[in-house]
This record gives C-alpha cells, sequence and structure tokens, in this order.
C-alpha cells in the first residue's frame, strides 16, 4: 500500500500508542529497495517488530540476529521476533532473548507461514503469555500453515494448534 507507507503509518501508529494499544508491525518484501525510508518514521512508534530475517537484514544492515535487534530496539521498540524458517524464530526484548526451533513438519506450500507467526505471536500476546511461550504458538501457527496449499488452508483452531505444540517432536 504505497500511500500509506512512511508517514502515514506512523502517523496511525502513534495515535495509536497515545491511546494505549498496543502496536506491532510485521513487513512485506521491498522489492524496490526502500527499506528505511518506508519504515524509519514508524519504527519510533512500535511496541513489536517482526521482520524475517532476510527483511531485517536488508533494513539494518546487520547479519547477527542480537545485532538486529539492538539495531531495531534503539529507535525504541519493545520486542523485536525475527522470523528465521527452517531455524525457528529469535524474540529479543530489553531484559532477555531467546531463540526457539522449529516444529517438524512436512512442509507443503511456505505461503503465509510469515503472516502465520506474526498471528500466532500476537496471539500468544494478547493472552498475556510470556514472549518464549508467544514464539513458540507462531511457531507452531507457522508450521502448520506450510502443512498445506495457499496461506489458510493449514490454519487451526487454538485447541488444535495446542494439541499439535503437544505432541510435537521438537
Amino acid at each position: 500500500m504505497p500511500g500509506f507507507d512512511g508517514e502515514p503509518t506512523a502517523k496511525v501508529l502513534k495515535q495509536a500508542r497515545e491511546w494505549g494499544i498496543t502496536t506491532s508491525l510485521d513487513t512485506a518484501w521491498d522489492s524496490k529497495g526502500n527499506w528505511m525510508s518506508v519504515l524509519e518514521p514508524c519504527l519510533q512508534h512500535l511496541d513489536i517488530f517482526m521482520p524475517s530475517i532476510e527483511e531485517a537484514r536488508m533494513i539494518t544492515g546487520k547479519e547477527d540476529p542480537p545485532e538486529i535487534a539492538e539495531f531495531l530496539m534503539s529507535y525504541g521498540i519493545g520486542t523485536v521476533a525475527l522470523k528465521m524458517g527452517n531455524r525457528g524464530s529469535y524474540v529479543r526484548t530489553r531484559d532477555w532473548e531467546v531463540s526457539v526451533p522449529i516444529y517438524e513438519v512436512e512442509a507443503l506450500d511456505a505461503t503465509g507461514a510469515g503472516d502465520a507467526f506474526a498471528a500466532g505471536f500476537l496471539a500468544g500476546v494478547s493472552r498475556g503469555w510470556d514472549h518464549k511461550k508467544a514464539a513458540e504458538l507462531a511457531n507452531a501457527v507457522g508450521a502448520c500453515c506450510t502443512t498445506a496449499m495457499g496461506a489458510t488452508a493449514g490454519i487451526k483452531n487454538m485447541q488444535e494448534t495446542l494439541a499439535f505444540m503437544n505432541r510435537a517432536n521438537r
């Protein structure tokens, strides 16, 4: 949504935070390479930022997840949750960091897995779960997403996802 990129998004995020709403942002690949010109105005208004590791590397110019998270948190972001594909996820706050492994599944299609991760992470956070448990849920939702063709066919309800997590080999 190019017309909403940059300052328009930053204004909405700023207003949401002023109203006491937790803000989050998940990125999409920027084929034009305008990463920071689009995102920088928004970063100071984010509570949670969830880019993929590849997107985060393009945004920050850093390679290592802890360095990426530190760079992003320098803008005031409270939680950085990096989607790391087959390496799971990496979550960092000011006080701690954790790497959460993947759930092993027979993946058919990765379409929507990053969005599923973001939804799972936010669902966990909204339930008051600690960030490690939220990241485990996020990884599970993302893994389930990959088990069917398309962005939503593999998504399960909360009960089914929690059951999957309980029986999964990790």
